[in-house]
């Protein structure tokens, strides 16, 4: 987008400004990238703590977002098998 805003610009077909506006969204976009992979990290090394093992990069499952999980028929909504009605 930048690239394509730049030259648009240089050929007249866009204000200067523009530009400047694409590079500013660019900018902006890198950050937010920067910002997620930092809390990431720090999501990681909060679980890592929690689970009391050392930090590592985790592998993600993203297979339960890509198909919607089945519920079995053995797993019917009942009262008894509530967790917090068993108390």
């Amino acid at each position: 987008i930048k690239n394509i805003t730049a030259a648009r610009a240089k050929n007249g077909l866009l204000a200067g400004v523009d530009t400047s506006i694409a590079n500013s969204e660019v900018s902006s976009a890198k950050i937010a990238y920067l910002k997620a992979l930092n809390l990431e990290q720090e999501q990681n090394a909060r679980l890592a703590v929690l689970m009391g093992l050392p930090p590592e990069p985790w592998t993600l499952d993203s297979s339960f977002v890509t198909k919607i999980p089945t519920l079995s028929p053995d797993a019917a909504l009942n009262e008894k098998n509530h967790p917090l009605l068993k108390y």
